[in-house]
């Protein structure tokens, strides 16, 4: 795969608001017990996500690593100088324990630091949450089936890279985009290919 960056990779945990509960919800930690929703993401060194994992607000980032890291060797197989990026949450001897027998190398932040100063290149994957929660379903997810929430997960990736670079390529229509009448309404004939 050209263009991707995988010496270094990057795992975190964002949560969502899910007021309607459903499969995947849990309660949130961070919203007075509400139903929340907690995706766990892989991203290369540029952010560019590879997989996710959804599942209720309440679960610890440690036990979604495997998960979430069998979505990343279904794309790249190990290497030995992949180095993958967490942070504090998932400072333990389990996390290291897995990382080792997948063959990655642990950055992992340290408890009892500054979080500023270990951020390091782990960022990217906050930015690409960030991106994800630009997408409405994901920021506050109402849907009630696993299967749906996957989707929409899904759908937020693909919807990030197929939008256009600032060069002016042409973009396929999104969810909140005004449709266009005209367009469907004229001949076959007189439409570019």
């Amino acid at each position: 795969m050209i263009g991707l960056e995988l010496d270094d990779v990057a795992v975190d945990g964002c949560i969502t608001k899910a007021p309607g509960g459903g499969e995947a919800a849990g309660r949130s930690p961070v919203d007075r017990g509400k139903q929340g929703l907690k995706r766990s993401t892989v991203t290369d060194a540029t952010g560019i996500p590879f997989h996710v994992v959804a599942t209720g607000a309440n679960r610890h980032d440690e036990p979604l690593l495997g998960p979430t890291l069998a979505g990343l060797e279904a794309w790249v197989p190990p290497r030995d100088r992949t180095t993958v990026h967490l942070d504090r949450g998932y400072d333990s001897g389990v996390t290291r324990a897995l990382l080792d027998a997948l063959g990655f190398i642990g950055a992992i932040a340290r408890k009892g630091l500054p979080a500023p100063v270990q951020v390091g290149k782990r960022w990217v994957v906050e930015r690409t949450h960030a991106w994800m929660n630009g997408y409405g379903k994901l920021r506050r997810c109402t849907e009630k089936a696993k299967s749906v929430v996957d989707f929409y997960l899904s759908r937020s990736h693909v919807r990030r890279h197929a939008l256009p670079d600032p060069a002016g390529a042409i973009a396929l229509p999104v969810a909140g985009t005004p449709y266009h009448a005209e367009a469907e309404m004229m001949p076959i004939a007189g439409r570019s290919k």
